[in-house]
């Protein structure tokens, strides 16, 4: 979905006024090449083709450069859905029940969610999305931030207070620790 600002009215009457003064113009000049028979008003038709041809060509560049665009776009936020899925998946599955995973995981849904607003360049803050996700505290001290969402990520770790023990990896249970 592409996001603008301001309405589309605005758009309609911007093009409205182009075409009416096209409209006017083109009726004028028809109007006094054949009323009053200017003959000096023809207009070759080969510079208009080749012009013509060239801003086509131009315009598919830019077309097929915006889509471009476009779709890196969607293949990124796609894979950001599909690697914040499997994150939660992963968090969900190896990490112990005393673990916060729930708390890891709205982490992960309030990134993605905050990095929705500021893309749109939308206020995170009255997203009810973000709101659900965060405390009054936490969006005040968010809203301080430059780049509110790297320190979403760099406090992640700050909300896995996870009991420790003296065997595994990074004080998670391994299978060498029951043996």
């Amino acid at each position: 979905m592409i996001v603008g600002k301001g309405s589309v009215w605005g758009l309609v009457v911007w093009q409205m006024r182009a075409v009416a003064l096209f409209a006017i113009s083109a009726t004028a000049v028809v109007g006094l090449h054949v009323v009053l028979r200017w003959q000096w008003l023809r207009i070759p038709a080969l510079p208009i083709a080749v012009v013509g041809g060239a801003l086509g060509i131009f315009v598919s560049f830019r077309t097929n450069a915006a889509y471009t665009r476009w779709w890196e776009g969607r293949q990124l936020w796609g894979r950001l859905v599909n690697n914040s899925r499997m994150f939660a998946t992963q968090v969900l599955t190896y990490l112990p029940e005393s673990a916060p995973r729930r708390a890891l995981v709205y982490r992960q849904i309030l990134y993605v969610h905050v990095l929705r607003c500021l893309l749109r360049d939308q206020d995170p803050w009255v997203d009810g999305e973000v709101v659900r996700f965060t405390s009054e505290e936490e969006r005040e001290a968010l809203a301080r931030e430059n780049r509110m969402w790297r320190r979403i990520v760099i406090q992640t770790p700050q909300h896995m207070a996870l009991p420790r023990k003296s065997c595994g990896v990074g004080g998670l249970p391994t299978s060498t620790c029951s043996r």
